[in-house]
Order: C-alpha cells, then structure tokens, then sequence
C-alpha cells in the first residue's frame, strides 16, 4: 500500500465492497453489511439498506440507496422509482415499511463518524451509473502515490514533457497543439473532441505532488464549535471535509465541504472547489 491515512483506507474498503461490475440482471442490491461496517454508523433496528440500480432505457440516471424494513413487502421497481422521486422533490413520505436510507441511519460525532456519513451520502457515484448519469461520476485520491494513475499520465509521459512538451502531448493527443510563451495546451476540435489537460505546466506541476499526503481526505472540527464539543457532547457541531477528486469533465478538483452534525444526522454544504489541473475528455453524451 502507498501513501494513504485513515479516512483513506475507510473509503477504499468501503468502496471495494460496494462492487457491482457484475449485476447479473439485479434490479436491487442489499447493501447492509457495507453500510453497517463503516465506523460510527447505527442503522434503526428492523431496517436494511439497499440500493436500487439504473434502468437502461432512460437519457439517464444513477442508482438510489433506501431503507426497507426488513419483513416489508416487496414492491415493484416503478413503485420504487416513484416513491424516491416523490420523496426527492417533495418530500413525501415513502410507502410503509420503506424509508429514506437518511431517516435509517445515525451517526457519531467524531471524524470518523462525519466521514462515513459523506461516504454513505457520495457512493453512488461509484455505484452503476447510465448514460447521462456518468457526467457525475468522480475517482477518488486514497492514496497518493497514485496521483498520476488518477489523472490518466504515467511517469514515462511525465519524464517526456520536461524534456519536450510538444512531442509529448503530440503523441498523446495527436492534432492540434499551440503554444503560448510557456504554456502548451490543446486545441478544441469539435469534429473529433479531442480530451484536454489545462496546460504541461500545470500537469508538470501536479506530478510533482505524488506522494503529498496533503491531497488525502481530511475531517477537522470548525474552530467555532471547538469549545461547545467538548463541553456538550451533544446539540450540534461544525466540521470542515475536504478531500481530491478527478473527474473527465472538469479535471483534478480539491473541494472543501462544510459539515453540520445534530443528533445523529449530517448535512453537507458545498464550501469551495480548488481546481488544481483542468481536464476535458471531449465527450458529450
């Protein structure tokens, strides 16, 4: 194992057993074992998770965790679609026996606690995705020292670009390439959408960073809510999340989360996005 911490290696394992590359025609996955195996985690007595998968034949769509109790009758994948959307978008309640996979679950106040709620929260993005659904999908840094695999460079390329950067992102990429005093990027062709980095300098500026623990995923209590955490131990509390992600539409992004915990729930705000390379893969579904 490479250069990871422990909010890093709780999400690698979560995530690894989150698989389903072979859905086998599953409509819906029970996902119990790797919910409850997260760190300071309770699920309401009687309930399981579990995870309704995309339908093929939309523009697009992700898949949808929620909470079934457990002697509940099973209904019909239009009657679930239905139930979520309504719940969604207008908060109505679920059918008996089914519930928001949120109103099933508890959390701890402590990192590890607000960590496994963001994961709980996030994993669909690593679950099946269908079409449009994939413009959501993201790739984690949990380690590292494989920053550049993130990425799609590998060292060969990296050594490459130092030495000649235009007939390094030449063979990458083949058509068009301009330079402009020191920056060298790629050039848009609609007729073929060819991916993009945002320039060599700023690809040789990340590879210089594998291997910075600073890039793994963080979870610190906001300074503010220090002195009522300790003193309470209950009410409320602010925490501050950020981890790194790579996504083909947008690139290597660090974004900052902020995290307000109340009795057992979680709820996350979107605080600051840090683009630290930009990336297009050209595609357009």
């Amino acid at each position: 194992m490479g250069k990871t911490n422990e909010l890093s290696r709780i999400a690698r394992q979560f995530l690894d057993s989150l698989d389903l590359r072979d859905r086998a025609g599953l409509d819906v996955k029970d996902i119990t074992d790797s919910i409850t195996a997260l760190p300071g985690v309770t699920l309401l007595q009687g309930y399981r998770i579990e995870c309704l998968l995309p339908e093929q034949n939309a523009i697009g769509t992700r898949s949808f965790l929620f909470a079934r109790e457990r002697n509940a009758p099973i209904i019909s994948r239009d009657e679930l679609e239905d139930a979520i959307d309504r719940y969604r978008w207008r908060k109505l309640a679920f059918p008996k026996g089914y519930l928001d996979f949120t109103e099933a679950l508890s959390f701890e106040d402590s990192e590890e606690g607000i960590w496994s709620a963001f994961l709980v929260k996030e994993c669909w993005r690593f679950l099946p995705l269908w079409w449009h659904g994939l413009y959501e999908e993201q790739k984690w840094l949990l380690d590292a020292d494989m920053l550049l695999d993130l990425i799609g460079v590998t060292d060969d390329e990296i050594e490459m670009l130092r030495k000649d950067p235009i007939e390094a992102l030449s063979r990458k990429y083949p058509p068009r390439i301009i330079t402009k005093g020191t920056r060298i990027r790629i050039v848009e062709q609609k007729e073929n959408n060819l991916p993009k980095y945002s320039s060599a300098d700023d690809l040789l500026r990340i590879s210089e960073r594998v291997g910075d623990e600073s890039l793994l995923p963080t979870v610190q209590l906001c300074r503010h809510s220090l002195t009522h955490h300790l003193l309470s131990g209950y009410g409320t509390s602010s925490w501050e999340l950020k981890f790194v992600f790579f996504t083909s539409w947008g690139g290597l992004i660090q974004s900052t989360r902020k995290a307000v915990w109340e009795k057992g729930t979680v709820n996350f705000e979107l605080k600051e996005e840090n683009t630290l390379l930009g990336y297009e893969c050209g595609i357009r579904w």
